[in-house]
Formats: structure tokens, sequence, C-alpha cells
């Protein structure tokens, strides 16, 4: 009896798979048509007039700012980052950067240093290292 039932599951199946390639193929021919009359053609005749498009400023794009005050280094390191001497300007909480797309691995968690360019401020023009952690988006 099982040997019977599982005869009949396998030519269902392939009858099945039949019908379903055959409605696949039969609907496959389907077409559409579109008429068009005379001036009514937007393509045909003349057409004047004015466009008028306006662009709103919408919100603005986020922009990449320093969260709280950081030196400016010129190399990425520990060191530099607490040597005075080593650092390339003071930025301030707010200032405008874009990163450059330079990064270098830092040893203490997950953190990492970012090269950046500064965009606003005294130190504008200005390219140097600053930690990760000191980045957000405003």
């Amino acid at each position: 009896m099982q040997n019977k039932l599982t005869i009949l599951a396998g030519i269902a199946t392939i009858i099945g798979t039949l019908f379903a390639g055959y409605s696949a193929f039969s609907s496959s021919t389907e077409t559409r048509s579109q008429f068009v009359n005379g001036s009514a053609n937007t393509t045909i005749g003349s057409n004047s007039g004015n466009i008028t498009i306006t662009n709103t400023p919408g919100e603005k794009a986020p922009q990449l700012v320093l969260k709280r005050p950081m030196p400016l280094i010129a190399q990425p390191n520990m060191g530099n980052l607490l040597e005075p001497t080593k650092h390339i300007c003071q930025l301030i909480a707010g200032t405008q950067v874009a990163l450059t797309g330079k990064s270098a691995a830092m040893d203490i968690g997950n953190a990492e240093w970012k090269e950046i360019s500064i965009i606003t401020g005294e130190c504008a023009g200005q390219r140097g290292w600053i930690t990760s952690t000191a980045l957000t988006y405003q």
C-alpha cells in the first residue's frame, strides 16, 4: 500500500510540474496595445507654457563635528595626544570636520584614530588626527 502511495505522489508531482510550466509559457504571450488619436497625442502638435521648479531646502544633511575640545595631532599615537608640543592646533566642540578616509588602530578599547580635515573655525584648512570617540554627527 505504501509503495502505491509513493508512486501516486511521484506521478502527481510530475503532472503538477508540467501544468505549472505550461501556464508560465501560455501567459508570457500576453500583449498590450495603446492607441493615440491625432492632436491628443502628447508627441504631436505644439505645446507652450512655462514650467517652474521650486527647490525648497529641506532638512540639512548631518554634519560631522567634534563632541568636545580636542587637540589636532600630526601622528596618530597617545604620546602625541598627551604632549602639547606635538599639537597642530586646539579644536573646540562643534568644529565642523570631514573625514579623509584614513584611520589607524588605537591600543585602547574599540576606538581608533581618524584623519580629518578641518572645515570651520580657527584651524580651517588644517589636516591631522583625532580619536574616533571625539566625533559625532549633528
